[in-house]
């Protein structure tokens, strides 16, 4: 069956109120998006209007204050930036160093190239993973773009071998995911409960 605007609305709806959720234990979380769940099945009519669903999820009340008072009621401290989120930013900025970096020292051969795709990905990629504090859809987008420009540090290397007339449209090109990356994660972390760490 086709989801209509107020399916949609009631499943954005309940989709923010799990992310501001998501630092309580996974049953109590179940169970207060259960409730709700039960409570706009219960209200919503057959064929209710736009206007009327919109009403009844204002009436709930806003997911980051629900949020905020179950937090409360559990004793649950919110999960927020730190160190670790911060260093990850970090090293997501200054991966292209480790792309350019073994593939000087070690020669613009394969091994140069492949050691510092290497050591992008444990060094950016890890940090990344082991925050709590961003969704895994924010993980998988970082991930995409660090990949890309990977990638594209890796292809534009090996076409200009190293040139240094070429350099900087190799930095400049393959500089732009890594820098996407961060706006992204800074964004999210911004929307999820913590202070941006890093401005771009």
């Amino acid at each position: 069956m086709k989801k209509t605007t107020a399916d949609r609305l009631v499943g954005q709806y309940l989709r923010r109120l799990r992310i501001e959720l998501r630092d309580l234990p996974a049953d109590r979380r179940r169970e207060i998006v259960s409730q709700f769940q039960e409570h706009i099945a219960e209200n919503r009519l057959e064929n209710d209007r736009e206007e009327d669903v919109r009403a009844m999820l204002d009436r709930l009340g806003d997911p980051a204050v629900l949020g905020a008072e179950a937090r409360d009621r559990f004793g649950v401290r919110r999960r927020g930036r730190g160190p670790l989120e911060l260093t990850a930013l970090v090293f997501i900025l200054l991966a292209p160093v480790f792309l350019v970096g073994p593939a000087m020292v070690l020669g613009e051969g394969s091994d140069g190239l492949v050691a510092g795709v290497v050591l992008t990905f444990a060094l950016a990629l890890t940090l990344l993973w082991l925050s709590r504090l961003w969704l895994t859809t924010d993980k998988l987008t970082a991930t995409a773009l660090v990949s890309a420009g990977s990638a594209l540090f890796l292809v534009l290397m090996r076409l200009h071998d190293g040139e240094a007339a070429i350099s900087g449209l190799v930095v400049l090109l393959g500089l732009t995911p890594f820098v996407a990356a961060v706006v992204h994660l800074t964004v999210r972390m911004r929307r999820l409960g913590g202070a941006p760490a890093l401005t771009v």
